[in-house]
């Protein structure tokens, strides 16, 4: 590839990635909506995690739910190359860029070390609740039941859905058709490409005119054999095809689920059933669903 066309093919992505910054800012502010939306659809495991982070402390002046931050994170991470989010990273934004709360945030955070500082972690209740998880505390044993007792709550309000999972021949099978039916059901453009003995599960739903929001998953082995969700959300320019692997693509940053929701890596956790793998699958899609609301 020559020079020239280098140059070119780096501006186009340069005005794309911007393109899509500036779409997304917009969503950003309604997230807060959005995480509503998802609760009220029946999924509370996001409102146990952060239940439990907001009664870890009493919140210093000035300070916000963990809820919050994790908006602010957000927030700065698009604008950070593929959405990393680090504390070191956020001081190369420039002022504009950067949130003031999180600056409030680290400003009173006391960094003993250069390990503390390795963390980036700014929220001081979520620094406990990560500590709470490393020690194994009676604290966290408690947190751990009452996600479980949440999460079998939640397959009983979501089981017929999980029942119509069980009429295929296969495992890989049944996680195809249960993805593509439960999309298919919520109104998500998707569909599946296949590659000899691989499969790639696509799906798409429209954030404004300008951008939509992917979900894309391909290990179907993982999920078979660990239950370990392998979705990741990526952001990426509106009016391509589907999938077109050979299209050029903004990708601007790729998160799980938690990355948007507090506690939302719980429904990739304890999926030692295919009950719960179900369950994990639903929240994925259904919150992709709401994220165009």
């Amino acid at each position: 590839m020559s020079s020239v066309s280098s140059e070119k093919g780096l501006f186009k992505q340069g005005e794309l990635l911007e393109k899509t910054r500036l779409g997304l800012r917009p969503w950003l502010d309604g997230v807060d909506e959005i995480r509503t939306s998802f609760a009220n659809l029946g999924f509370g495991i996001p409102s146990v995690m952060l239940s439990t982070v907001e009664a870890l402390r009493i919140r210093g002046s000035g300070e916000k739910t963990y809820d919050n931050y994790l908006s602010e994170v957000l927030k700065e991470a698009l604008f950070l190359p593929r959405g990393i989010w680090t504390v070191k990273a956020r001081h190369s934004l420039p002022p504009p860029l950067r949130s003031p709360y999180l600056d409030f945030l680290e400003k009173i955070r006391d960094f003993n070390d250069a390990k503390d500082t390795a963390s980036n972690v700014l929220d001081p209740n979520l620094e406990l609740y990560v500590g709470l998880k490393g020690n194994a505390t009676e604290k966290w044993r408690c947190h751990i039941a009452a996600i479980k007792q949440q999460k079998e709550l939640e397959l009983e309000k979501f089981r017929s859905d999980i029942d119509k999972s069980y009429f295929a021949t296969s495992a890989n099978k049944k996680i195809v058709d249960l993805i593509l039916q439960a999309a298919n059901d919520l109104g998500i453009e998707c569909c599946l490409a296949e590659n000899g003995k691989t499969a790639r599960v696509v799906l798409r739903k429209s954030l404004s005119p300008e951008v939509s929001i992917y979900l894309e998953w391909s290990d179907m082995q993982a999920l078979r054999k660990w239950g370990a969700l392998q979705f990741v959300f990526v952001i990426q320019e509106s009016g391509r095809k589907l999938w077109a692997p050979r299209d050029f693509r903004s990708w601007p940053f790729a998160f799980g689920l938690d990355g948007f929701i507090p506690g939302g890596d719980w429904y990739a956790w304890g999926n030692d059933h295919w009950d719960s793998v179900v369950l994990g699958v639903l929240a994925h899609l259904n919150f992709l669903d709401v994220c165009a609301v």
